[in-house]
């Protein structure tokens, strides 16, 4: 597909690491498509082949994780009004153990209602990174390995974050759009968006299906990715919340390690894979 500026290419469950081209946010609720990247290229032919697939993978959750805080969470303080109040209202049940994890996140999706994308998407992408996250992004290039972001987060909103740190391919829930603004509704179209509205497990059960046998080092820093942590290869509570430092602490997980840096989870890589 090509437009007046270049190629759009997309790629389905594959990593593109640090392309050389310049490459440009997804046009909201229309450049991320059932939970796959777009980048617009300026070349068509910088899509990777089958050949440049490495035999690892590398899975990222994004808020709290690769972010200092929560994308959406910024959406809602930058709107402000009854949205910001209906979700922090949902937070403050979530705490005290009145809703579930899913029902949260309903209610933060459903109050997206009527907010134009475009500023959903400026308003996620000023949240900053940990400043290691650019660290750890060049390490697992330099050891090869491919690189995802998943996320429960909109893939509107994962976009500008994918594109800072140089990782071509993530997978979060796909939101409709009418007129260029959210409607309120997920994408019940999207594969991975049914997956991950399913159950605590959602995140492993994506893992899976994007490793395609290949071996995976996942991070993540909530209860949400403790499934993925869990049946990943070596799995890193990184900046952990305390139910995950419990849910680690009490399991019995051989794989998952509790750090408190990128810096220190290369630490534990250097020394398992040599």
């Amino acid at each position: 597909m090509t437009t007046g500026r270049g190629t759009i290419s997309v790629w389905s469950g594959r990593a593109l690491t640090r392309p050389n081209s310049n490459f440009l946010y997804p046009v909201p609720c229309r450049g991320a498509l059932a939970g796959y990247a777009m980048y617009l290229m300026e070349e068509s032919n910088d899509a990777p082949g089958d050949e440049g697939t490495s035999d690892l993978l590398v899975l990222y959750d994004m808020d709290g994780t690769l972010l200092q805080g929560d994308g959406l969470r910024n959406v809602y303080e930058g709107i402000g009004g009854e949205p910001l109040d209906n979700v922090e209202e949902a937070h403050a049940r979530y705490g005290n153990g009145e809703i579930g994890y899913f029902d949260l996140h309903r209610a933060s999706m459903e109050n997206l209602k009527g907010v134009e994308a475009s500023l959903a998407q400026e308003l996620a992408g000023a949240t900053p990174l940990f400043e290691d996250a650019t660290v750890i992004v060049d390490y697992m290039v330099a050891r090869g390995y491919d690189q995802s972001i998943l996320s429960h987060s909109p893939t509107d909103l994962i976009a500008p974050h994918a594109q800072r740190l140089g990782i071509g391919t993530y997978f979060g829930v796909d939101m409709v759009c009418e007129g260029g603004r959210y409607t309120g509704d997920t994408n019940t179209a999207s594969n991975y968006t049914r997956t991950l509205l399913s159950d605590m497990d959602a995140k492993a059960t994506v893992m899976r299906d994007l490793a395609q046998g290949r071996k995976v080092i996942a991070f993540g820093n909530g209860s949400n990715d403790y499934s993925m942590l869990d049946a990943a290869d070596m799995g890193f509570a990184i900046h952990a919340n305390q139910h995950l430092r419990e849910l680690v602490e009490d399991g019995d997980s051989q794989n998952i390690y509790l750090v408190d840096s990128f810096e220190e989870a290369i630490e534990v890589l250097d020394r398992e894979l040599g």
